[in-house]
C-alpha cells in the first residue's frame, strides 16, 4: 500500500468516527452543492420605485396612487432540478395562466441578453383592480449542480397599455443575468 493510499484510509476512518461520535454532518448555504441564485439587472424608469411583494426576491412599480392600479415588475427565482428545460417552464407558465381560467393573448420565444426566453401575456380580472395584463418572462439558467428557473412578472390596467403596459415590456426586455 502507498503513502497516499494510508492518507486516504484516515481520512475515511477519521470521518467515519466523527460522524458516528457527532451523527451531524453540517452544510451551508451558499456552497458548492447550493450554489447563490443567479444575479438579475433590470432597467428601470427613474418614475419608478423599489418595493416588496411576497415571495418575489426584487420587486418594482410606479406607484399611482390609491385612485388607479400601478404596474410593477416581480422577480421570482426557483430552483429545480438540472435536468429541467425552457420546455418545462413554459410547460408550468401555461398551466398556471389556463388555472386562471384566461387564455394567452399573445406569446413568443426571444431572446433577450442572449439568453432564451419565453414571454407571454394574457388579460385576467383582479378584484379591486379590475381587468389587468400581464406580462409572464422565462427562462432556465444551469447553475452549477441545479437549474434556477428565473421568471419575471409585469402586470399593468388594462387601460393603461400605452404608459404602463409598454413600460412593464421595456422593463422586462431589458434584463441582463450572471452566475
Amino acid at each position: 500500500m502507498s503513502g497516499s493510499d494510508d492518507l486516504k484510509i484516515t481520512r475515511e476512518i477519521r470521518r467515519s468516527v466523527i460522524d458516528m461520535e457527532d451523527n451531524v454532518l453540517t452544510i451551508q448555504y451558499p456552497s458548492q452543492a447550493f450554489p447563490v441564485f443567479p444575479q438579475i439587472q433590470l432597467d428601470i424608469p427613474t418614475e419608478w420605485e423599489e418595493t416588496s411583494a411576497p415571495g418575489s426576491l426584487l420587486a418594482v412599480k410606479h406607484e399611482y396612487g390609491n385612485e388607479s392600479f400601478s404596474p410593477n415588475v416581480i422577480l421570482t427565482i426557483s430552483r429545480d432540478e438540472p435536468s429541467i428545460s425552457l420546455a418545462d417552464a413554459v410547460k408550468t407558465i401555461k398551466a398556471y395562466i389556463e388555472s386562471l381560467g384566461t387564455s394567452i393573448l399573445y406569446e413568443q420565444a426571444v431572446k433577450l441578453d442572449g439568453k432564451d426566453w419565453y414571454v407571454a401575456e394574457f388579460g385576467r380580472v383582479v378584484e379591486k383592480a379590475g381587468t389587468i395584463i400581464q406580462i409572464v418572462a422565462t427562462t432556465v439558467i444551469t447553475n452549477g449542480p441545479v437549474t434556477d428557473v428565473v421568471r419575471l412578472t409585469g402586470s399593468a390596467a388594462s387601460n393603461d397599455y400605452e404608459a404602463g403596459l409598454k413600460e412593464v415590456r421595456e422593463i422586462i426586455a431589458s434584463v441582463k443575468t450572471s452566475l
